[in-house]
Formats: C-alpha cells, sequence, structure tokens
C-alpha cells in the first residue's frame, strides 16, 4: 500500500494558525464537541484555549508525519523494482541482438554492442579486446552456424548486469570445428544514454558427460 504524503501546505497552516484551522467549516463549529487528541490523552473542545488546539494540532501532526514517511520510502522501493525489471528486459534485448549479430556475422552491429574497453576470454583462453573480437569476426576466424540459448539468468548489481546461460554452438574457429555445450558469463554496464555495452565476456565448454 502507497500512502499518499500529507500536504506540507495544510500542516503549516493548521500550526500557524489554530483558529482559523478550527472555524474553518462553519459558525456552528464554536457550540460543537469537536474531539481532538491531546498528548495527554484528554479531549478537547472547539470552544476551548487556542493554545490546547495548537497542543492537538501538534500531536496529530507527530501522528501523521511518519505515515507520509512510510508513504515514500514504500514508493522508492516499488520504483526500484520497477527499474530492475527494466533493466533485465533490456538486457534480454541486448541478448537477442548478441546472439542475431553472432550468428549474421554482422560487425557493425557488433561494434555497437561492444564497450570500447571490453575484454573478453575464449573457451582456449585467449584474451580479446574489441578490436581483436570484431576482427575476428569480420575475417570469419570464429564462424557460428547455430546457437541455442537456454538456462539464461541475469543478475543486476546497481547499473552492471551478470547474464549467465546454456549454449549449444555449432561452427567453427580458426578453422576448427566448434560443436558442444558452453556456459558463458556475460556482464553488461548501463550508459548515461541508456544503452547496455558489454564489457567482459568468458565461455567455458561443458565436458560431454556432464
Amino acid at each position: 500500500m502507497v500512502l499518499t504524503p500529507l500536504p506540507e501546505g495544510l500542516i503549516v497552516g493548521m500550526l500557524m494558525n489554530p483558529d482559523a484551522t478550527a472555524h474553518s467549516s462553519s459558525a456552528s463549529v464554536h457550540r460543537q464537541c469537536i474531539h481532538l487528541p491531546r498528548l495527554n490523552g484528554h479531549f478537547v473542545k472547539a470552544g476551548q484555549h487556542s493554545g490546547s488546539r495548537l497542543t492537538a494540532i501538534l500531536g496529530i501532526a507527530f501522528f501523521l508525519f511518519p505515515l507520509a514517511s512510510a508513504g515514500r520510502a514504500d514508493a522508492t522501493v516499488h520504483s526500484h523494482k520497477e527499474h530492475k525489471r527494466d533493466y533485465k528486459r533490456e538486457i534480454e534485448t541486448a541478448e537477442d541482438q548478441w546472439r542475431t549479430a553472432q550468428l549474421a556475422g554482422d560487425v557493425p552491429t557488433m561494434d555497437k554492442l561492444l564497450a570500447e574497453d571490453y575484454f573478453g576470454i575464449s573457451v582456449s583462453g585467449q584474451l580479446n579486446n574489441k578490436m581483436q573480437q570484431l576482427e575476428r569476426l569480420k575475417d570469419r576466424s570464429l564462424v557460428i552456424s547455430r546457437l541455442d540459448v537456454s538456462d539464461v539468468k541475469i543478475k543486476l548489481v546497481g547499473r552492471v548486469g551478470i547474464v549467465t546461460s546454456l549454449a549449444e554452438i555449432e561452427g567453427t574457429n580458426n578453422g576448427e570445428t566448434l560443436s558442444g555445450k558452453y556456459r558463458y558469463t556475460r556482464v553488461y554496464r548501463r550508459y548515461p544514454d541508456g544503452s547496455w555495452k558489454i564489457t567482459n565476456f568468458e565461455v567455458t565448454r561443458v565436458p560431454a558427460s556432464a
């Protein structure tokens, strides 16, 4: 439940002019018994001294301010959860773009997906920066003809997304047959313009017996 914060103007008006607050509804208020809680547990009539009304109003204010604060806290938590859901959807979209670009050998799209400080570790332990990775895709040193991804998990740490998954791959790597199941970890970082870019990548072959 999200509580709407009490308007500050209302509280200020009540504190600055308690007499006006007590008489605001109608002239008959003077003759009615308006029960307002006091800090000492007694009740106050509208016709009593303005200091008593001020004490009662202060009591109400002290009661309502924590509720308003709780409402703002609930709204903050709700907003945080919405951001996480949005971030995960954005990363899922980036993952689909990466897979499509890898299969098609699409260098321009891969260039947009990889961060300038990208580093990737291949199954053979080879370390590639962004330029080297794009070159491998461009000269067809790495060709992926089949890439079926499953068991995808996304972990968010602030504006960093860590993706792990299982991939069944067929293709060639430096002219050698590439086939089997692989586990990979890909790290994304969200930039001020709202884009997600891959900063790190590592892949491990899953033994056939696993």
